[in-house]
């Protein structure tokens, strides 16, 4: 009897520092599979200023990395995101106050049912708490450290809206979800 291949996207999430990068590379030398590193708009030679064109750019290429993994799993291929858009969803929401996320969330959603429906690829979530802000934030209520101290203050609520996003779709029952 022919052993089939369980076909896999597994995404990494969580914010800057958690730890993404180096879980996605153990994942995919012991999973024997490929890893799709995180776009980054500095080394892509983008020099823009403007956050909501660089947000736009990681939008394009997250979604760009999201339909190469799917194409790669459907030949078989267990595929390491590190990080999605959902992540993109969460920024935009939290640090520019952007409400119209909502169709991009669904769009996810949409293209995950679809996925479900002509194929047998099993989509993963590790979501990587971060380490120890709780105690960065109690660091930096000092005057001298006023402006890190609110730079930290927003990973803290990218990573709550984060973790929103990642319920919403576990609780649909769309992907499945393991909280590290």
């Amino acid at each position: 009897m022919k052993k089939t291949k369980i076909r896999k996207i597994i995404i990494i999430e969580g914010i800057w520092g958690s730890g993404k990068t180096t879980l996605a590379k153990e994942l995919a030398k012991k999973l024997n599979g490929t890893f799709l590193k995180e776009p980054n708009h500095i080394m892509a030679g983008i020099k823009s200023k403007n956050i909501n064109h660089i947000t736009r750019w990681y939008l394009k290429y997250h979604q760009k990395n999201f339909d190469s993994a799917v194409k790669l799993a459907l030949d078989g291929e267990t595929i390491i995101i590190e990080r999605s858009i959902l992540y993109n969803i969460a920024f935009q929401r939290v640090i520019l106050k952007d409400k119209n996320t909502d169709v991009l969330f669904k769009n996810f959603i949409k293209s995950i049912k679809n996925i479900k429906k002509i194929s047998d690829i099993n989509i993963k979530f590790i979501y990587l708490k971060p380490k120890n802000l709780q105690k960065k934030l109690a660091l930096m209520k000092t005057d001298k450290n006023v402006k890190r101290f609110a730079e930290i203050c927003l990973l803290r609520d990218i990573d709550k809206e984060l973790v929103k996003l990642l319920s919403k779709l576990s609780d649909a029952a769309l992907i499945e979800l393991q909280i590290k």
